[in-house]
């Protein structure tokens, strides 16, 4: 029975919750904010972000480990389940969480899907991203059952940052002038041609025309 009630406590918590988480946030957040939620691994209620701007680019980083049923199975980051320390294991990746229970589901999709890009495993458990062109609220939960939740320990951290509308990219440097034409060569200016005086030409000497004869005399009138 004190179990019964604990779960009936805990889901009417999760739906204040939820109910708080959707009425609190009113215009979209503005450009240079900053947003930090907490999933709580053993709460049903999803937290919910602020408005997206869909003209505006957000940074979103997810870290944090969760603890699944007292660390009896795998311990999941927001994407890959481990294998526990606590139970012998060296902390390295068995899955991605989206394969079976557990993991960071945001919008009812994987980390990986929301954001369009395919994370390698780190170590640290910190994984970030950006996305533009979204639009309402994000929800964030951890994928389990509610009925299964009581168990679980640990918490993801969620961080939003506004990045304000994406940078408009600086116009194309303008093709230089060409150079100017190359000025014309003065115009030549015109001389006469003096031809040289001959040297070797003798005047002509006209020769002697001789007199006419006389008529003769039955000639004049």
């Amino acid at each position: 029975m004190r179990g019964l009630h604990g779960l009936l406590s805990g889901m009417w918590r999760g739906v204040a919750g939820l109910t708080l988480a959707a009425t609190m946030w009113g215009p979209a957040a503005a450009q240079g904010t900053s947003q930090t939620l907490t999933v709580n691994a053993a709460a049903p209620a999803p937290q919910v972000s602020a408005p997206f701007d869909p003209s505006h680019r957000y940074r979103i980083t997810a870290s944090g480990v969760i603890a699944v049923h007292g660390v009896s199975l795998p311990e999941h980051d927001a994407l890959y389940c481990i294998d526990p320390a606590p139970l012998g294991g060296n902390g390295a990746p068995l899955c991605t969480a989206r394969s079976r229970s557990g993991g960071l589901r945001v919008n009812g999709q994987g980390l990986d899907e929301f954001a369009g890009v395919s994370f390698p495993y780190r170590s640290d458990h910190i994984y970030t991203f950006e996305v533009s062109g979204k639009t309402g609220t994000v929800t964030f939960m951890f994928n389990d059952s509610p009925g299964d939740l009581f168990n679980n320990s640990g918490s993801y951290r969620i961080v939003i940052d506004d990045l304000g509308p994406p940078a408009t990219p600086a116009p194309a440097p303008a093709a230089p002038a060409p150079p100017p034409p190359a000025p014309l060569p003065p115009a030549a200016t015109a001389r006469p041609v003096v031809l040289p005086e001959p040297t070797d030409i003798q005047p002509v000497r006209p020769e002697p025309v001789p007199p006419l004869p006389p008529l003769p005399p039955e000639a004049v009138p």
